[in-house]
Formats: structure tokens, sequence, C-alpha cells
């Protein structure tokens, strides 16, 4: 080697020896903002890593639940059609995380569908995480951590704290399990050089319902409403410990257990004494499906939208998917199958029914009022004549 080119890699090494002496402690420390266990995580799921927005920019994410749809399709291993044809469309929002809200499997024994997944999950070109629901863990943690990472995870995008939680311990009575992780968490976002902003949650089970008297009508509109199932006071702590985290911005929780045909698509309530969004989007392989994007402005202002996965592609703000808005839905769609052409022609069918038999009973008794009078005059008929 020529000794000019030794001497100038000898001082190019020493340069950078230098600066990671220097540099390593205060990233470290936090001091940029960036820590190195904040640094860009790699998706278990696909393998991709996170990109982090300019500060300039605004940034998205998406997010829903219950991605193995309907639970008529038993023998599928592959996930909903709903989300498998809207894959193009999730990637041209260019969102920086697509985070899977529970229940992407129908089953965690099936190694058919795992590998479907994790082959579904190579064509998002985004990274990939999940919040676990009952159908991942049915298998247990262990398997569930092989095939697709960690159960309980947590990330920041700028100073914005990303929180997944595997909820089914409150089912089974770990509550200690999520405590203890948000509580470390919460140590590690308190050393950050920069305050949290906005904290996003993510867990498959609906916790501020448990705890809030404004959304504790919205457990009912669960897949499994849980209401009745755990112990509140544990719910509540977990709940309270997520509020006492310290953030400058806003707190958003998102669940997944909704979207089969007997609950609903979409679901948004806010608690106003504890400043808490909930949001709830699921997957039942339905016209009304749907997935929702979150932006967060350069300024900080979160923007909630829920899009259609239907062909019609219609987004709507996420607010509008209030109790109070499937409640008229409810009602409206009652109306339209009374006043619809079928549901006229089923009314007909249902008055004639019961007309035919109203009928048919009342030609009866009369009927057997007829009779009874002819025995009647027949009997005083034959005593008139023997006493004649």
């Amino acid at each position: 080697m020529h000794p000019k080119t030794l001497f100038f890699l000898k001082y190019y090494m020493r340069l950078g020896f230098l600066s990671a002496v220097i540099l390593l402690p205060s990233l470290s420390r936090g001091q940029f903002g960036l820590s190195l266990s904040e640094l860009p995580p790699f998706s278990p799921i696909n393998n991709v890593a996170i990109t982090l927005p300019d500060s300039s920019l605004s940034y998205n994410f998406m997010t829903t639940g219950h991605l193995f749809g309907s639970h008529e399709n038993r023998n599928s291993i592959y996930p909903a059609a709903s989300f498998l044809s809207n894959i193009d469309m999730i990637n041209s929002h260019t969102p920086t995380v697509f985070i899977t809200i529970g229940d992407i499997i129908r089953s965690a024994t099936d190694s058919l569908a795992i590998q479907a997944w994790q082959i579904t999950g190579r064509k998002l070109n985004v990274p990939v995480y999940n919040a676990p629901g009952n159908h991942d863990l049915d298998d247990g943690v262990v398997a569930y951590g092989k095939a697709f990472g960690r159960d309980q995870s947590s990330f920041f995008i700028r100073n914005d704290f990303f929180l997944l939680l595997n909820t089914e311990y409150l089912l089974e009575g770990k509550t200690a399990k999520i405590k203890s992780f948000i509580d470390l968490e919460t140590k590690k976002a308190t050393k950050r050089a920069k305050p949290v902003r906005h904290l996003f949650v993510f867990s498959h089970r609906m916790l501020a319902p448990l705890c809030s008297n404004d959304l504790a009508s919205l457990d009912a509109y669960s897949n499994d409403p849980i209401s009745d199932k755990v112990n509140k006071e544990d719910a509540c702590e977990i709940f309270e410990k997520l509020l006492e985290i310290p953030r400058t911005g806003e707190y958003w929780h998102f669940s997944g257990d909704v979207g089969t045909h007997w609950s609903v698509p979409a679901l948004y309530g806010f608690d106003v004494q504890h400043h808490c969004h909930l949001l709830a989007t699921g997957v039942g392989d339905a016209p009304e499906d749907r997935i929702a994007k979150v932006s967060v402005s350069p300024e900080g202002k979160v923007t909630a939208e829920v899009l259609s996965l239907s062909p019609t592609g219609m987004t709507q703000p996420a607010t509008d998917f209030t109790a109070t808005f499937w409640e008229k839905n409810k009602k409206q769609k009652q109306l339209d199958r009374v006043t619809s052409k079928n549901g006229i022609l089923a009314q007909f069918r249902k008055v004639s029914f019961w007309g035919g038999v109203g009928t048919g009973v009342l030609l009866s008794l009369l009927g057997l009022f007829l009779f009874r009078g002819f025995f009647k005059n027949v009997r005083l008929t034959l005593n008139w004549k023997k006493e004649k």
C-alpha cells in the first residue's frame, strides 16, 4: 500500500473513532432527541425498517384489526379478501408504519395461515407491527413471538410515542405483565431529552370503555365485549398508567376487536374527562370493512380518517362513527327493510299469514257457536215433543 494512502486511512480511522467517542454518549443520553434504543426498528413481520419522516413534513400511519376476516370462512388460511384487494391502495398512501390490532390470523396453530400472512406482510412497502388478539395467541406467547415478534413493543416516530399492548393478559389475570411493560417504557420515555408529544396506544381489546362514563356504552359494540369478563379495577389501573405518561400532546387509543357482521366496522368515542380519543376499526370480509388513516402535521395536529375497503373507496372523518351514528344507522336499516320492495312484500306476506290465521280462528269460533246453537235447538225440539 502506498505510504500516503496508508497515512490517510489511519487519519480517517482515528477521526471516526474520535467522533464515535464524542457523539455516542450524547446520543445514548438522548441529547439529539434520539437514543440508541430509539433508532428506527425493523418490523418483525416483513423486516422493513421505519423511515423517520423529515420534521418539515407531515406523516401518516394506517391501522385496523381482525384481518383474518369473516368467521364463516373457516377453511381459509388467507387474510380477508377486502384487505388483500387493497394492498396497493394502502401502499399508495405511503404510511410510515402499518399497525394491525390483533386477530391477523384465524388460528396461531395453523402454520399455513402464519406463512400466508408473512407473505402478505411482505407485499406492504412499509413496516408492519401487530398488537396481538386472542386468535393470534391461541398457541401461546412463545409461538407467537417466533412468528410475529414480541407481544408488546414500542417505538418513537419523531417525538410521538407508539405503544403496542397485549391485552389478552387482562383476560388471563396476568395484568402485571402489561403494567410492568408500561412502567418500563414510561421510564425510557421520561429519560429522553425531548418530551413525548402524542401518545398512540394500540390494543386488541378496548380498555377505556371499562373506565370512562363517556365511553362506557362502546364495549357493547365489540366483537367480544369484555366488561363482564375482566377485573375492571385491573383494567382501569392500566388505563390510569397510560394517562400518567408525561406528554405535551394528545392521547389516542386504537382497538381492533370490531368488524364482524354482529358488531361494527368502525367506532369512535371521546372521553372528555381524560381527554382520550378511542378509535376502533376492523375487517369482516364485508362491503362495510374499514381501515383508519391517522395523519400528523409538522405542527403536531392529528387528523383521523376512516377509509372504506369497498370499491367506492369512500373516506370519512373518524369522528362520524360514534355510537349515536350506529344507533341511527340501525334504525335506518330497519326502516329500509320495511320500506323496500322486498321489505313491503315480506310485510305483506307476514300480514297475510297472520291475517289468515286470525280469520281462521274467528271462523272456527263462529262455526263452534253456530254448531252449539244448532244442537241446543235440536235438544229443545226433542224435549218439546216428549212433553207433548
